[in-house]
């Protein structure tokens, strides 16, 4: 027992000495920074299109109160693709949907670029959303979850934290 705690101890004296480096020296690496991108990149595009969406479609010669109409779908859509998300992430797991997901962003985020009558504008602004919003919220809850298994993994046996993960 002894034993045990003079390991934690060096562990968490080399952790205080190395800060945040620490973090880079496992694994985990790769996977790390590839949830950085995809958090960054899906944020850029989440905020840029949420943004950008009425100034584009005006562009794009729809009227004013169209163009709004094109923001309200778009949080609609949100609302729809987090219900869906959840239930497929269940089903296939987090990280395959998101990819898929944020590959289903693309065509209808390309297709917004194309003049085409106002019901086929609106559904592809509804789809864009109901993909692009929940695969960057499943980021989240993927990088949170494996944080919390990593922590829990490292916690003492019978803590609150492999409680919580299911690893006790």
């Amino acid at each position: 027992m002894d034993e045990i705690k003079a390991i934690r101890r060096d562990e968490a004296e080399r952790a205080a000495t190395l800060g945040a480096e620490v973090r880079f020296l496992d694994a985990g690496d790769y996977q790390t920074l590839l949830y950085w991108l995809a958090s960054f990149g899906g944020l850029l595009l989440v905020y840029g299109v949420a943004t950008w969406l009425p100034t584009l479609m005006r562009g794009e010669s729809y009227e004013l109160g169209s163009a709004l109409t094109f923001v309200v779908l778009f949080n609609l859509g949100g609302i729809v693709g987090m219900l869906l998300a959840g239930r497929a992430a269940d089903s296939f797991g987090a990280p395959r949907i998101s990819a898929i997901w944020f590959a289903l962003t693309v065509p209808c985020v390309f297709l917004l670029s194309v003049h085409m009558p106002p019901a086929v504008t609106m559904t592809l602004v509804f789809l864009s959303e109901v993909f692009l919003n929940s695969a960057q919220t499943m980021i989240y809850a993927i990088f949170i979850g494996a944080a919390a298994l990593r922590g829990a993994r490292k916690a003492p046996s019978g803590s609150a934290a492999q409680e919580l993960a299911g690893t006790h």
